[in-house]
C-alpha cells in the first residue's frame, strides 16, 4: 500500500514538474516573442526633429498611414533654445506611418513625408522646408552648370554633388535625375525664386545622414517655353480637352537624356552605371515624360517619380496600346506615383495604375501615395519628395507596402474627356 502511494506521489509530482516545465517554456517563448515585438518596434521607431522659428510653446505630429487611414497624435519635446529658434523631436514608426502633419500652437501645416531617410523639417513664415537635424537652414545652394546643344538650342542641365563629395572614391554614388530642373535645386534660382523650390539637395543630404545612401542630382531645364514640346512623347492621340499645345517632342528628348545627358555623368562623376542606383522623376508633364523615359529605357532607370502627372492628356487606348507592347516584369522600373485632389491630376495617376494592373505590372515595383487635399504646386511636391526616394533606393515605400492602391468599387477614368 505504502508502495503504491510512492508511486501514486512520484506520478502527481511529475505532473506538476511537467506542468511547471510547460509554464515555463509558455512564458520563455512569450517573453522571446516580446522581446523580438519590442526589438522590431525599436528597429522601425524613427526620430523627426522640427526646426521651429516660430518658438511656439507647443509643438504636435499627427502620423498617418496614407493608404489606411490610421493615426497617431504625438506631443514633441522640446530640445533646445536659442534667439532664432526651438528644436523639437519625437519618434514615429517609420513602418506603419508615411505622412506627418505639424501643428504648431494650434496652426496646421501643409502635411509632409515621413520615413527613415527624413532628419526634420524647418518651419517658418516661409512655410514648411526640409531640414537636416545639425544643419543651418539652406538659403542657397551651390551646383554646376552644364550647356548641352539640343534641337537647335542650348539645354542646360545643373548637377549637385553633395558636401564631401569625393571623385576618386572606391564607393561610387547614385544619381537622381529630375526634369523641371530650374526649380529643383536651390531656392533662390530661376523657378526657384519665383514658383518655390523642391529643396531635393536638402532631402538627399537628410537621406545621406540617415542611411549609408550617397548620391548626386542632375536637373534637366525644360523651359516655359520648350516644356510643352519637350514633355509629351508622341504614343497616341491627346484628348479633345487637352487646355494646351504641343509638338510632342517627349520622344527625340527621351534619346537626348539616355544618349548625352547620362553618358556625360557616367563619364565625369564618380557615379553607378546601373540601373539599380539611376532613378528619374518630375511633377506635372515632367511625371509623364519621366514615365515614359523609365519604361523606355529600364537599363538605365531603376526607378520612375511621377508627382501629379499629366497622364490624362493622352487617351487610354493609346496608353494600352504602347505598354501592351512593353516587357512589364522584374525588370521594369519601380513606379512611384503621387497625386493630390481631383485638380491635381488624381484621376490620371489613379488611371495610369489601372491600366498597369491591368497589363499585370508586378505589384510589388508600384505604390501609389495621395494627399486629398494636395494641389498642383510646388510645395506639396517638395514635401513628398523625401518618400519617393524612399521609393527610388528601397524599391519600396515601408508603410504602403501590402496596401491596397485603389478602391475596387471606384470608378477610374484616365483620359481628361471621361
Amino acid at each position: 500500500m505504502k508502495y503504491i502511494k510512492r508511486i501514486s506521489a512520484f506520478v502527481l509530482s511529475a505532473a506538476v514538474c511537467a506542468s511547471l516545465l510547460t509554464a515555463c517554456a509558455e512564458s520563455s517563448s512569450k517573453s522571446a516573442e516580446s522581446a523580438k515585438s519590442s526589438a522590431s518596434k525599436s528597429e522601425t521607431m524613427h526620430t523627426l526633429y522640427v526646426r521651429d522659428e516660430f518658438k511656439s510653446s507647443e509643438v504636435t505630429v499627427t502620423f498617418e498611414n496614407t493608404s489606411s487611414g490610421e493615426t497617431e497624435k504625438v506631443k514633441m519635446g522640446k530640445l533646445s533654445e536659442s534667439d532664432d529658434y526651438f528644436l523639437f523631436s519625437c519618434e514615429g514608426n517609420a513602418a506603419l506611418y508615411n505622412r506627418a502633419y505639424i501643428t504648431h500652437d494650434g496652426s496646421e501645416l501643409l502635411g509632409v513625408a515621413f520615413n527613415k531617410y527624413v532628419s526634420g523639417w524647418s518651419i517658418s513664415s516661409y512655410g514648411i522646408v526640409p531640414f537636416t537635424e545639425g544643419e543651418e537652414p539652406v538659403e542657397s545652394v551651390d551646383f554646376k552648370t552644364e550647356t548641352f546643344d539640343y534641337n537647335g538650342n542650348k539645354k542646360e542641365v545643373y548637377i549637385w554633388t553633395p558636401k564631401g563629395y569625393n571623385q576618386s572614391s572606391k564607393e561610387k554614388y547614385s544619381t537622381v535625375y529630375l526634369l523641371d530642373g530650374e526649380s529643383k535645386l536651390s531656392p533662390d534660382f530661376s523657378y526657384g525664386a519665383s514658383y518655390g523650390c523642391w529643396y531635393a539637395p536638402v532631402s538627399v543630404t537628410s537621406m545621406m545622414a540617415q542611411s549609408d545612401n550617397k548620391a548626386i542630382i542632375v536637373a534637366i531645364s525644360n523651359s516655359e517655353e520648350t516644356r510643352y514640346d519637350e514633355l509629351v512623347p508622341d504614343i497616341g492621340e491627346l484628348v479633345s480637352d487637352v487646355t494646351f499645345s504641343t509638338a510632342k517632342q517627349g520622344v527625340p528628348f527621351c534619346e537626348f537624356v539616355v544618349n548625352t545627358v547620362v553618358p556625360f555623368v557616367e563619364k565625369n562623376y564618380n557615379v553607378y552605371t546601373d540601373a539599380a542606383h539611376n532613378s528619374i522623376g518630375g511633377s506635372s508633364l515632367a511625371g509623364l515624360e519621366s514615365f515614359y523615359i523609365g519604361m523606355e529605357h529600364p537599363e538605365k532607370f531603376g526607378a520612375v517619380g511621377a508627382f501629379s502627372p499629366t497622364f490624362g492628356a493622352i487617351d487610354s487606348a493609346s496608353w494600352m496600346e504602347y505598354l501592351g507592347k512593353k516587357k512589364l516584369d522584374e525588370s521594369s522600373p519601380f513606379i512611384y506615383l503621387y497625386s493630390g485632389d481631383p485638380q491635381d491630376n488624381e484621376w490620371s495617376a489613379k488611371g495610369m495604375i489601372k491600366c498597369l494592373q491591368q497589363l499585370n505590372y508586378p505589384a510589388s515595383k508600384m505604390a501609389y501615395t495621395k494627399y486629398p487635399t494636395g494641389m498642383h504646386t510646388v510645395p506639396y511636391w517638395r514635401n513628398i519628395f523625401p518618400e519617393y526616394l524612399e521609393a527610388a533606393f528601397d524599391k519600396k515605400v515601408a508603410a504602403l507596402e501590402g496596401k491596397p492602391m485603389l478602391d475596387e468599387n471606384e470608378t477610374i477614368p484616365l483620359d481628361y474627356a471621361e
